[in-house]
């Protein structure tokens, strides 16, 4: 299974109207997403998480990353200057 590794490099110490906590992850390519865990599945900052691509059976080209599980409302952000990447990376 192909995946991508991400540092959680924030986590809000309060929670949305439905009482999930918001992470922000980078990948070592400056890949970085904005997600939702709920108490139980909430990482610390500086954690790995390994997010598994889910194909639709044309290549990874029109993949997605499959954040069930382990996040809720993951969405695109901005990619990561580079030198946040080699900060959190490193």
């Amino acid at each position: 299974m192909i995946s991508v590794d991400f540092k959680v490099v924030a986590v809000s110490s309060n929670t949305n109207s439905f009482g999930l906590f918001q992470c922000v992850l980078v990948a070592k390519n400056g890949l970085a997403y904005k997600a939702c865990a709920n108490s139980l599945n909430i990482p610390k900052q500086g954690d790995t998480i390994s997010i598994p691509y889910r194909g639709n059976g044309n290549g990874l080209s029109n993949a997605t990353l499959d954040f069930g599980g382990k996040f809720e409302i993951p969405e695109r952000i901005e990619d990561a200057p580079q030198e946040i990447v080699d900060e959190v990376w490193l």
